[in-house]
C-alpha cells in the first residue's frame, strides 16, 4: 500500500512538472513496484518451503508440496500421484535449499 501511494504522488509530481514525462515516470515506477513485489513473495514463498521441508526431513512432495510423513519411502503422492523416492527427494531438496539447482 505504501508502494502504491509513492507511486502516486510521483506521479502526480511528474505530471505536473513533466507532462511528456509523466507517462513514462509512471509506466517505469510501476515496473519498478511490479519487481519489488515479485521479489517480496518470492522470498516468503521460499523461507516458508524452506522450513516445511527442514521441519519434516525433506517428506515434502517435489511437485506439489504435499507432505509425505507417514507415507512409504518409495511410493507415489496422494495429492498429484507423482512417485518419489525419500532419499532422492531429500537430495533434491537439499541442492535446491543451498541453491545449487531448480527443482522440477
Amino acid at each position: 500500500m505504501f508502494l502504491v501511494m509513492i507511486v502516486l504522488a510521483w506521479a502526480k509530481y511528474s505530471i505536473g512538472m513533466f507532462s511528456v514525462l509523466g507517462p513514462i515516470s509512471i509506466l517505469i515506477l510501476s515496473q519498478v513496484a511490479g519487481v519489488i513485489a515479485a521479489w517480496l513473495v518470492y522470498g516468503r514463498r521460499h523461507r516458508q518451503l524452506t522450513r516445511l521441508v527442514a521441519e519434516n526431513d525433506s517428506r515434502v512432495c517435489l511437485r506439489c508440496g504435499y507432505l509425505l510423513t507417514g507415507l512409504p519411502d518409495r511410493h507415489s503422492c496422494p495429492e498429484c500421484g507423482v512417485s518419489y523416492d525419500v532419499e532422492e527427494n531429500r537430495r533434491l531438496w537439499e541442492r535446491w535449499v543451498n541453491g545449487t539447482s531448480e527443482v522440477e
